[in-house]
């Protein structure tokens, strides 16, 4: 749809019927055209960096859901990108467990939980994370070097 809009918007606009102007509006701000993408800080980049390795090993997503969280990080929202991958977790059979959940503990700690968490997610999500994460550990060994927290941060991935 985004590639229609910027090939044709007159196609599209074209198509719609008198008073559909308001659901036009909502198209365009489902898909991203309204979004300011944010200059992040330092903290802000190592975040998105943790949420970015999450979702290389969560072993395939939406692209629905990739574009929301792709959004989410250019507009500097990464306490609900967070939120998000917290809750979806990795795909059975076809992800990287322990590097997801270690991914995401590393970024979780690093978000403000005082400052930006607008909706009070990120302390209980970064607690089901730890936990997912040491049930990880137990099973299949610690995450892979580089991956997680310094004191996690050696040992296949399973």
């Amino acid at each position: 749809m985004r590639r229609r809009l910027h090939a044709a918007p007159e196609q599209v606009r074209g198509g719609l019927r008198p008073g559909e102007e308001q659901v036009y509006g909502e198209l365009l701000g489902t898909i991203g055209v309204f979004d300011l993408p944010r200059r992040l800080d330092a903290r802000e980049r190592a975040i998105a960096e943790h949420l970015r390795a999450a979702v290389r090993a969560m072993g395939g997503v939406a692209s629905g859901h990739a574009a929301l969280l792709a959004r989410r990080l250019a507009a500097g929202e990464p306490a609900d990108a967070f939120g998000t991958l917290a809750h979806s977790g990795p795909r059975a059979g076809g992800g990287r467990p322990t590097a997801y959940w270690a991914a995401l503990v590393a970024g979780g700690e690093l978000l403000d939980t005082a400052n930006g968490d607008t909706h009070g997610g990120v302390a209980p999500a970064l607690a089901e994370c730890r936990r997912r994460l040491a049930d990880r550990v137990r099973q299949s060994g610690p995450p892979p070097s580089g991956v997680g927290p310094p004191s996690q941060a050696a040992g296949p991935d399973a």
